[in-house]
């Protein structure tokens, strides 16, 4: 009777465990939220670039623009605007925008790295990037448009769980509304994203990016592989 009594007591605690370890899992997969739509067009640009080999121009250049150690075709004129922070350019003879920039190819891994935890939700997000490889900005898009959607359920582990939550949490952190993705090979080595009806393109150039951030959807693909085609670093 009282072996019965122990066993009893025994498949009570191991139904209540089962049904907190489960239960738990359930409400945690209920509480990720989903992709919202306007993120999944990006997600599919980066699983499936273009690509672009551009060259370097053999035109005579006598006119360079330079910023910081890259110069290239001055194609450009001063702008002047209320609240001006940082220095910004028109193409000439247009009302298109430029704007110049230069980053390490780590800047958004490393904010990634620092600001991706999910309150009360610990995951080693730096050891899965590394485990994977992961070393600039652009492989963590690739990496977050290949994972972000791996599909879980109650039979996961919760590290699995936890994965997804917390790159969902970097998805919304660092992606905004791209809508194309172009690699640039030759020459020179970078990517180009289009995204709001305006093109960045981030040349890499001994582990910086320097970025051409043209804020017009006038200005074509055509029209920017040939500024970037008479880039030269010094």
């Amino acid at each position: 009777m009282k072996k019965n009594k122990k066993m009893m007591i025994i498949l009570g605690i191991l139904l209540v465990f089962i049904i907190v370890y489960f239960g738990a899992k359930i409400i945690l997969l209920h509480s990720i939220p989903k992709v919202p739509e306007s993120f999944k067009e990006a997600i599919t640009v980066f699983k499936n670039p273009n690509t672009i080999e551009i060259q370097k121009t053999n035109e005579v250049i006598e006119d360079y623009f330079t910023y910081e150690d890259m110069k290239l075709r001055n194609d450009f004129e001063p702008f002047e605007y209320e609240g001006q922070k940082a220095p910004m350019y028109t193409i000439k003879n247009s009302d298109m925008h430029v704007s110049f920039h230069k980053e390490p190819k780590d800047y958004y891994l490393t904010y990634v790295k620092e600001n991706a935890v999910v309150p009360n939700l610990p995951y080693n997000l730096t050891k899965d990037l590394e485990k994977n490889n992961i070393k600039t900005d652009y492989d963590l898009y690739q990496y977050l448009a290949k994972n972000v959607n791996n599909k879980v359920s109650i039979f996961s582990s919760f590290q699995a769980i936890k994965r997804v939550y917390t790159l969902y949490n970097v998805l919304v952190l660092i992606i905004t509304n791209v809508q194309n993705v172009t690699l640039i090979h030759g020459d020179y080595e970078g990517y180009i994203l289009e995204t709001n009806n305006n093109k960045i393109a981030y040349i890499d150039y001994k582990n910086e990016n320097y970025i051409i951030h043209i804020w017009s959807d006038g200005y074509s693909l055509e029209d920017l592989s040939n500024l970037i085609s008479t880039i030269q670093f010094e």
